[in-house]
């Protein structure tokens, strides 16, 4: 509810704030606005359509070949999985720019240290893994409970 209401408040403020700038208008009918809108549009539906299907065969299967509890705890594992993501696409989106803005400078010494960054955020990568592995299945209890406790391995 509290996310609803947080929702539609800022739903509110946002119309409100593009009415008063005359950046939104009502009763406007215009039919080239439609058609660029829906030439955008239109296209992506499938791939909208495939992405769904992607994200959510696999729960389909795991229900029917091992049924709901387990689909319960494959889901769990899923959600927690799709967190460490969006931190590693967070961090994938802040480096792509800098590191190619680094390498069309045109200078070794820089790209020779951009090796060696890559390197030690490789190393990172592994010793984090390696954590989870150690870390996750006592840290997975502790956040979804033990009923959930499957998820962890």
């Amino acid at each position: 509810m509290g996310q609803s209401l947080s929702i539609l408040a800022f739903a509110v403020v946002a119309f409100a704030l593009m009415y008063r700038d005359r950046l939104l208008s009502f009763l406007v009918w215009r039919p080239d606005y439609l058609r660029e809108a829906l030439s955008f549009g239109l296209p992506l539906v499938p791939h909208i359509a495939g992405i769904y299907l992607l994200s959510t065969v696999d729960r389909l299967v795991v229900n029917s070949k091992l049924g709901l509890a387990e689909a319960g705890i494959y889901v769990v594992a899923v959600q927690l999985s799709t967190a460490m993501a969006l931190v590693f696409d967070a961090i994938n989106k802040a480096y792509v720019p800098w590191l190619y803005d680094q390498l069309k400078a045109e200078i070794a010494e820089r790209k020779r240290q951009i090796v060696r960054f890559t390197y030690a955020w490789y190393a990172a990568i592994a010793s984090g893994v390696a954590l989870a592995f150690l870390v996750g299945p006592a840290l997975v209890s502790r956040v979804v409970g033990d009923q959930y406790a499957g998820a962890g391995n």
